[in-house]
């Protein structure tokens, strides 16, 4: 996703290693998926009635945990924060639609032509005021109900009630939209919360291409990470072993609670 001259790919492989193009927080592997209830109200479902192939295949709305490898959190916190910054997003699968292609024509560098392909694509959305992904579908829906373009992002927020002139997260009515141009002079009671980003899905392999100096077999298997990647993750989960799982989960929902703006407490009813 992106602009036409700054386009980031993100791969993920079948194990749960992926890797963006860009150079901080670019790799690392997904720590944590589930999937969202649909009614609306956030909590995490599990199959029940069926089995988990057709409960898993029927989902359209996920949640996820990132844990990178290449973390650069600011001085002075210390090293071992980077294995409990593990932010996640969610993700809600959307019906194919066609994405118009824009073709330069020899003749005159101004001439055009366009074309159209069916397209499969996902909606992302990441809150900006902690770690945990939003859980309820309203801030999909409104995205949708937009139409966000292909490859691009809009901010959403919550204006105060007049009773409470904190943001409040549980009323739906509040969401609004926010451009990113608007994000950084936002009033605090307009402040975004949510990032959601309509990104293009292409099978693996797409845009990942064999390397041409070896004739390594291996280089030719796209369906599996680099071994770099590999051994990078493994130096990953080594150092978070050192501290243990449950250090690391109550320092996360310590990192959670620290990363969350003030202003959008929902039962502060303060002037």
């Amino acid at each position: 996703f992106g602009s036409e001259h700054n386009v980031e790919i993100h791969t993920y492989w079948p194990d749960g290693t992926f890797q963006f193009t860009r150079n901080e927080q670019s790799n690392g592997f997904v720590s944590d998926l589930y999937a969202w209830k649909g009614d609306g109200n956030g909590g995490i479902d599990e199959p029940s009635g069926s089995t988990s192939q057709e409960f898993y295949e029927s989902v359209d709305f996920v949640g996820d945990k990132l844990q990178y490898n290449n973390s650069s959190l600011p001085h002075p916190l210390p090293i071992f924060t980077q294995y409990a910054y593990r932010p996640g997003v969610s993700l809600m699968k959307l019906p194919p639609e066609y994405e118009v292609v824009e073709h330069h024509v020899e003749k005159t560098k101004n001439d055009k032509s366009s074309s159209s392909c069916l397209v499969s694509c996902v909606l992302v959305a990441q809150t900006l005021d902690g770690l945990k992904p939003p859980s309820s579908r309203r801030w999909m829906e409104q995205a949708i109900r937009e139409n966000i373009p292909l490859g691009q992002s809009k901010y959403y927020g919550l204006l105060a009630t007049e009773n409470n002139r904190q943001a409040s997260r549980g009323d739906i009515k509040l969401v609004e939209t926010l451009s990113p141009e608007a994000f950084a002079a936002s009033p605090q009671g307009q402040r975004p919360v949510v990032m959601i980003s309509k990104m293009k899905l292409e099978p693996l392999g797409a845009t990942i291409q064999p390397s041409k100096t070896s004739n390594d077999s291996k280089n030719e298997n796209v369906l599996m990470p680099p071994d770099e990647l590999v051994e990078a993750c493994r130096e990953t989960c080594k150092g978070m072993l050192e501290y243990g799982v449950d250090f690391l989960e109550r320092l996360e929902e310590e990192m959670h609670q620290l990363l969350q703006r003030p202003e959008m407490t929902a039962d502060d009813d303060s002037d």
